[in-house]
């Protein structure tokens, strides 16, 4: 078969990839276009058909050729003399069966580097769709590229064939989370859960991550949350063929952000307050550069990196550089052109974590290397500062002796000043459904006067058990108000509201059957005790059991205001005490609450 006949008469459609945070347009990705006109069905049978005739890397080339000269068609793909934006990245995807020939890394080099777009400009996407050869040579080839500033990304994460393996071995800077994780996420608990741990796997060894697919403004705010980094999908932009047509920015980025701003803001002061700003180099500074800085500033034990756009791509650590420093020809090696090597061979990835992440999520990336000499913290995306590990062992030892002071003794769950953090945070405009419920004993005071105070502590604190276990989730708040009072935050999407509620007074039927073991005989025989009340009148009182207050907050696009949810979930603790199954359920409308009380 004529190949570049095929691979000239072939063209590409290109889509955004843009800033999670900011909307700025991080790179374009080439997708083919016009395969029916060269004779194939799919895109798929171009690249099985160069795989059977042996010439996968060849066209793999030419192609990446083509995709090259249509991008720099486009003005925004050079920039305007007076435009300091960082530049354009160009995503190309690769069939990952190219790296069967050991040639090929070579092969894309030299394709790239005959081309006007600077290598760095460059991000080759590996595609995990088919399985790679058994002889493949990518643990070669790869360094080659990734040594010349080319960026690598796996492509379809997470539905391919390589996975993992080819995630450690391929040392790539991003990966892609295939849209089959992202679609109907706001509404898949189990999409969400995997989507998370990507993200924070990705994260915790410094990998950018991208989210692919996105077309719902419900789908981009379950990915901001989970921290993607950037997003690409038809809500954002359409593939088109029309280069002029090139963005710097998408501002429906802002548009919804402006809609849902769910940012932890205590947490992002924390670490604003904390974090080192220390000037990072940019990808490309000469290494003498880099070693003047060390010999400059002798506080810093490590440098940061960041690419043209700002974005972190490591740390350098001076340790790294002392075999050079130290050696009597060290400098000199360095400075030989031929024989030097910029910084970037140096990097050491380190986990990335965003400003207004939550105290625990920085704390949970830090568990996971404990090598690692700094995380790096950015905002939209972008380098913001660095938390070495003398901080981030400070802002634990805060966090602990906060919790601490505040802790219930009786029962370890967080007391009145983290659950006032908690509610008022939970207060903000979000995309997801709020579930607060406030949990009260039902005739403790007798049950405790009678039986003592022991046995009063050992029900309370059976139900801060069973509020862990059986009422709350990884992602919910449970809060001891004091005495017998809880407070809980749970967060869900729509179609599991029914099923918590449901859940909330099956938790509340299993304490009252619990409960039943601490009587004595003749006090279940009887329903309960029967003794004095406060105003000093003789009465039966039941057998102990909870009651629960629980409104329902839909999405809201708009703060609400504490005192009208206070003011309902009061009005409902009363309720529920005279309710059947002592469960009363509303819920909040807008600004006005709904106010109709019933039996889950």
């Amino acid at each position: 078969m004529h190949w570049k006949s095929v691979c000239d008469s072939v063209s590409f459609a290109f889509q955004p990839v843009v800033s999670i945070y900011s909307g700025r347009t991080i790179a374009y990705e080439a997708l083919l276009r016009e395969w029916e006109s060269a004779g194939f069905a799919s895109i798929s049978e171009i690249f099985d058909r160069a795989w059977e005739d042996d010439t996968i890397a060849e066209v793999n080339a030419m192609l990446l050729a083509t995709a090259i000269k249509a991008f720099l068609i486009a003005p925004l793909a050079y920039g305007a003399p007076e435009d300091d934006a960082a530049p354009i990245r160009l995503y190309f995807n690769l069939d990952n069966r190219v790296f069967r020939d050991e040639a090929a890394g070579s092969l894309l080099l030299e394709t790239i580097l005959q081309s006007p777009l600077p290598p760095e400009r460059v991000t080759l996407e590996i595609s995990e769709l088919n399985k790679l050869p058994e002889a493949a040579h990518h643990d070669r080839q790869l360094p080659l590229l990734r040594n010349h500033r080319i960026q690598i990304a796996l492509d379809d994460f997470g539905t391919g064939y390589s996975g993992l393996q080819l995630l450690y071995n391929s040392r790539c800077d991003l990966i892609k989370i295939d849209r089959f994780f992202v679609s109907g996420i706001e509404s898949d608990s189990t999409k969400r859960i995997f989507a998370s741990n990507l993200v924070s796997m990705a994260h915790a060894i410094g990998l950018h991550v991208v989210a692919e697919g996105i077309e719902t403004a419900q789908e981009y705010y379950i990915c901001r949350e989970i921290g993607c980094d950037s997003v690409q999908g038809f809500l954002i932009g359409r593939p088109s063929t029309d280069t002029s047509g090139f963005r710097r920015k998408y501002s429906i980025i802002d548009d919804l952000i402006a809609v849902n701003r769910r940012e932890n803001v205590v947490a992002g002061r924390v670490l604003k307050q904390r974090i080192r700003r220390i000037p990072p180099i940019v990808q490309g500074t000469p290494i003498l550069d880099v070693l003047q800085r060390f010999r400059t500033d002798r506080e810093i034990t490590f440098l940061p990196m960041v690419n043209a756009h700002i974005e972190p791509i490591g740390i350098l650590r001076e340790h790294d550089l002392k075999e050079y420093v130290y050696s009597p020809y060290g400098i000199a090696l360095l400075s030989n052109q031929t024989y030097g090597q910029e910084p970037y061979a140096y990097v050491r990835k380190v986990p990335i974590v965003p400003a207004h992440s939550s105290i625990d999520r920085l704390l949970e990336l830090s568990a996971v290397d404990t090598t690692a000499e700094a995380l790096i913290v950015t905002e939209n995306g972008q380098y913001m500062g660095c938390l070495d590990s003398r901080v981030i062992l400070q802002i634990l030892h805060d966090r602990e002796l906060t919790f601490a002071r505040d802790q219930n003794p009786l029962t370890r769950l967080p007391g009145n000043t983290v659950i006032a953090d908690r509610f008022s945070a939970a207060l903000d405009p979000t995309d997801s459904w709020t579930i607060f419920t406030y949990f009260d004993f039902d005739s403790f005071k007798p049950f405790n006067d009678h039986y003592g105070f022991r046995v009063g502590d050992r029900v309370i604190q059976l139900f801060a058990d069973r509020l862990r276990v059986q009422g709350i989730t990884d992602r919910d708040f449970a809060g001891h108000v004091g005495g017998d009072d809880f407070f809980a935050i749970m967060t869900r999407t729509a179609q599991e509201v029914a099923e918590t509620c449901t859940s909330i007074t099956e938790l509340l039927d299993q304490f009252a059957a619990d409960c039943r073991a601490f009587y004595d005989p003749e006090h279940l025989e009887a329903g309960g005790i029967f003794t004095h009340d406060r105003h000093g009148q003789p009465r039966h009182f039941s057998l102990l059991t909870a009651s629960g207050a629980v409104l329902l907050i839909p999405p809201h696009p708009e703060p609400l205001a504490q005192n009208g949810i206070s003011s309902e979930i009061s009005r409902l603790k009363h309720h529920a005490k005279e309710t059947p199954g002592s469960v009363a359920v509303a819920s909040y409308v807008g600004s006005w609450p709904q106010r109709a009380a019933e039996r889950v």
